[in-house]
């Protein structure tokens, strides 16, 4: 779901990326075919994870595994609610996409949101 906005006096396209269940979050935002950048990640949990697992961002570089560079790796232990807001956007090319990786061993309800602009 995208929504547009004035910027600077052009106009920029916001993307927001959405995904709810109890399951594993094993999943990858597709490449955008242009550059792209991470505004923000929201996740929030029924209750804290309660287990020593991280919830992950990564970017799969379309160069090749040998330039993924992981961006968060928050362990969920004691934690509910996730905000992650880069002090700079983090700029993604036009073929890489980005993985998002959590265990949820407890079956945590979630509902992630993930705010990205392409350029």
């Amino acid at each position: 779901m995208g929504v547009s906005y004035i910027r600077s006096g052009t106009v920029q396209l916001i993307q927001k990326w959405v995904k709810t269940a109890t399951a594993a979050i094993s999943t990858s935002i597709p490449k955008q075919g242009r550059p792209w950048a991470i505004l923000e990640v929201r996740l929030h949990l029924s209750a804290a994870g309660g287990a020593a697992e991280n919830f992950s961002l990564t970017i799969n570089s379309g160069d090749g595994a040998e330039y993924d560079t992981p961006l968060l790796a928050q362990n969920m232990n004691a934690v509910q609610s996730l905000v992650w807001i880069p002090d700079t956007p983090h700029v993604l090319f036009p073929d890489d996409a980005l993985d998002i990786a959590y265990v949820n061993t407890n079956t945590r309800t979630y509902g992630l949101t993930i705010v990205y602009e392409v350029l």
